[in-house]
């Protein structure tokens, strides 16, 4: 028989890897490298990313203060007109004019006027003479009696009240008949 094959000693072992750790030392900070280099690149496109989301929430930001600023530009460009033709009724009242070509001018001046606050969403509540009192959109700033109308119905209306976009902007004052 041959003589047996004796294990490595420990030295040996360790002599045997030193000769290729400049190879290992070599491929590891390689690889090293490579790593850094990638988290670099995630980290650019993060902060890329951060930075367009913080310039899109700057811009989104100063569109909503214009809209909020300009949001009545429509119902300012009818006032003007209403305003225009308020003028216009001050220039044909002068003295001597005619009492019904005024009061003409003011009936078509206060349509357009309301015309402009139904286009800007507000609508006249109802208070019509007779119409039951309803404590939700009038308010009763006194009673009187009325014969020809029932008690507890509204017997004049003092001041329209008015609704923007079914909310309540002003209840009407009016004057809750007693009966007769």
């Amino acid at each position: 028989m041959g003589t047996p094959k004796q294990d490595p000693s420990l030295e040996e072992v360790a002599l045997a890897h030193l000769q290729h750790l400049p190879e290992v030392h070599a491929m590891v900070k390689a690889a090293l490298a490579q790593e850094r280099e990638k988290a670099t690149a995630a980290e650019d496109k993060m902060l890329r990313a951060l930075a367009e989301a913080e310039n899109q929430q700057r811009r989104l930001a100063a569109e909503q203060a214009n809209r909020i600023r300009f949001a009545n530009e429509k119902l300012m460009l009818d006032m003007l007109t209403t305003f225009d033709s308020l003028e216009l009724c001050l220039t044909h009242a002068e003295p001597g004019a005619h009492l019904d070509d005024v009061r003409k001018g003011i009936e078509m001046t206060l349509s357009q006027f309301r015309q402009a606050l139904r286009n800007a969403g507000v609508e006249a509540i109802e208070a019509d003479r007779g119409k039951s009192f309803d404590p939700k959109v009038h308010e009763a700033v006194m009673q009187g009696q009325d014969a020809q109308v029932p008690k507890g119905a509204i017997a004049q209306v003092i001041q329209t009240g008015f609704v923007y976009r079914d909310r309540v902007l002003r209840a009407a004052k009016v004057t809750v008949s007693t009966g007769p």
